[in-house]
């Protein structure tokens, strides 16, 4: 399958890999705009053609990952909001990590919000991309606990651990 990975951060860098360990075709990376991040880093260390755009959504950029040729988009870690002519580009869909259970906690911050609101159970999911805030048809979810002593980076890290997985299945 031919992918272009849309990513930022651990997250981003660790679902990456796993894709890259099982020989997936990553056509290019999508990153935030700035300097040369770690998950950029990593992208161009394996040899993958890297894009900072500044409007993810503007048509000469849609235009650029047309002409690529992916089946499927991968956002892992990206927060830019991907409008409708983006999303249909991809033959076989574009799909978002997300760090919070849903349909419960949606948009930014979610693993913030399931600590603030005492949750003992807390999940993450993969879910198709539509032009809602999280809003797309879910196809994957895990729940992992929450302790009383965890804090937001427990549970990233718990995270960590559990989407690579759900990448591959």
């Amino acid at each position: 399958m031919k992918i272009v990975y849309f990513g930022n951060g651990e997250r981003g860098t660790k679902c990456l890999n796993a894709l890259l360990d099982r020989n997936e075709d990553v056509l290019a990376v999508v990153g935030h705009t700035g300097g040369m991040s770690d998950f950029l880093i990593y992208a161009k260390e394996n040899n993958i053609p890297v894009f900072q755009p500044e409007n993810v959504n503007s048509s000469e950029f849609i235009h650029e990952l047309k002409g690529l040729g992916a089946d499927l988009f991968v956002l892992s870690g990206y927060n830019r909001i991907l409008k409708s002519k983006i999303i249909a580009v991809p033959s076989r869909g574009c799909i978002n990590l997300h760090g919070g259970k849903l349909p419960e906690y949606r948009g930014c911050a979610p693993i913030n919000w399931q600590i603030i609101n005492g949750e003992k159970i807390g999940g993450c999911c993969i879910i198709f991309v539509d032009e809602g805030i999280d809003t797309g048809d879910i196809i994957c979810q895990k729940m992992y606990e929450i302790l009383e002593t965890d804090t937001g980076t427990d549970i990233v890290n718990k995270q960590l651990v559990l989407f690579p997985g759900m990448l591959k299945s």
